[in-house]
C-alpha cells in the first residue's frame, strides 16, 4: 500500500511539473555537441534550426544575433540536448531543456541507417524531429 501511495504521489508531482512547448518562445541550439569533432559538423546544427523553424518554432544558433527579449521576462527560451549512440545506426534523441534543467519536451528516437555518418546522423535528425508535427505549437 504503501508503496501504491509513493507510486501516486511520484506520478502527480511529475504531471504538476510537466510543461508545454507553448510556453516557451524560443529554442538555442548549441554551436557543438559532444559527439561532433568541430562546431557545426556535418551542417547538423543548422539543421537542427530548421528542421525546428520548419515546424514554426524560433531557433537559433548559440552563436547567432540573440533576440532582445530573449530572457528579459524569466525563462522564455530552451536548449536543445543531444543524446546520442552509433555502432550499426546511428541513435539521436532530442531533449528541450529549460532555465531550471528541467526537461520540457523528449522526441522519439530517431535512427540513421545508412553506412555513410553525414547521411545517417541527418537521417536521425529529420526521423527525432517528426516528434514535433504533432504538438500543434502557437
Amino acid at each position: 500500500m504503501k508503496g501504491l501511495l509513493a507510486f501516486l504521489l511520484i506520478l502527480v508531482t511529475a504531471l504538476c511539473e510537466a510543461q508545454d512547448l507553448n510556453n516557451y518562445k524560443y529554442v538555442i541550439v548549441d554551436n557543438q555537441y559532444d559527439f561532433q569533432q568541430e562546431p557545426n559538423e556535418y551542417r547538423l546544427n543548422e539543421m537542427m534550426v530548421f528542421e525546428i523553424k520548419k515546424r514554426e518554432i524560433s531557433a537559433f544558433l548559440a552563436d547567432d544575433v540573440l533576440p532582445n527579449d530573449l530572457n528579459e521576462t524569466g525563462c522564455n527560451a530552451l536548449s536543445l540536448k543531444v543524446e546520442t549512440r552509433s555502432g550499426l545506426r546511428v541513435k539521436m534523441i532530442f531533449e528541450f531543456v529549460n532555465c531550471n534543467g528541467i526537461t520540457v519536451f523528449e522526441t522519439k528516437e530517431g535512427i540513421g541507417r545508412t553506412k555513410n555518418f553525414e547521411k545517417a546522423y541527418r537521417e536521425a535528425v529529420r526521423d527525432a524531429m517528426t516528434s514535433l508535427d504533432g504538438l500543434n505549437y502557437s
